[in-house]
């Protein structure tokens, strides 16, 4: 059987060189509100460190442009996470987790009625998610660790695994995707990894993605204006990077 792999090398792949304007990370943010949620919480509290949330979809529920939540460390099951609100250019709404701390979303047990990803930005903008643990997305339609079509979102320091589908699904438009830890995904036999599908300007850096059991990193269905770099994919039961036109041009 003649497989099409890349076998533990850091890979660089430039589709167009273009800066991603809007999506940079190191910009200075204006500040909204603080909020935070522990396993110990509720979700009646107001959300304050010492009077803390208990739930991640209330926080995504209640936040605006500008505001962040710090995550206490812990395991959250849960079902999808969707936020209500999308943010700002300058003001984005920022999922982190609590300094020194790592909580894990868990899905195990839960599904929804339409595909979807433990967290789903669907069409919000302008949103962050930093340092979290995503695992076990085995529904029959909650499938994805992570499932975005919104525009100038960052997804980093993520570690996803144990996934029916990808770790990572991604529409929309200028998307960066770094520091993130990809495995053990796509038990449905079907999507890969991490896919990048008709997204206008992308970049995904610095990523590990392995053992999947189809493809590693897709880019397809007239994917555009995107950069992939400093990334180490391997041990894949088909292609590690794979260029799919599908009909549609890729440039």
């Amino acid at each position: 059987m003649k497989l099409f792999m890349i076998l533990r090398i850091f890979l660089t792949v430039v589709i167009l060189s273009s800066s991603l304007v809007g999506i940079g990370d190191n910009a200075a943010y204006a500040s909204g509100n603080n909020y935070y949620v522990s396993t110990t919480g509720l979700d009646s509290n107001p959300g304050t460190e010492v009077a803390p949330w208990r739930t991640i979809q209330k926080a995504a529920q209640t936040m605006v442009a500008g505001d962040t939540v710090y995550v206490r460390g812990g395991v959250y099951n849960s079902g999808i996470i969707a936020p209500r609100n999308s943010g700002e250019a300058g003001r984005p709404i920022t999922f982190r987790t609590y300094p020194g701390e790592l909580p894990v979303i868990d899905g195990a047990g839960f599904d929804h009625s339409s595909i979807a990803g433990l967290f789903t930005f669907h069409k919000n903008s302008y949103l962050i998610l930093d340092g979290f643990e995503i695992r076990n997305a085995l529904g029959t339609r909650l499938v994805y660790g992570i499932y975005n079509d919104g525009q100038y979102n960052i997804l980093k320091n993520l570690k996803i695994h144990r996934t029916n589908g990808g770790g990572i699904h991604a529409y929309g438009s200028n998307l960066l995707i770094e520091d993130c830890e990809i495995w053990d995904s796509c038990f449905n036999g079907i999507n890969e990894a991490l896919s990048i599908v008709n997204v206008n300007g992308f970049e995904v850096r610095n990523c590990k993605i392995y053992g999947s059991t189809k493809n590693g990193l897709q880019v397809k269905n007239g994917s555009r204006n995107g950069l992939i770099h400093g990334n180490e994919i391997y041990g894949h039961a088909t292609t590690g990077l794979y260029l799919d036109a599908h009909g549609t041009d890729i440039y």
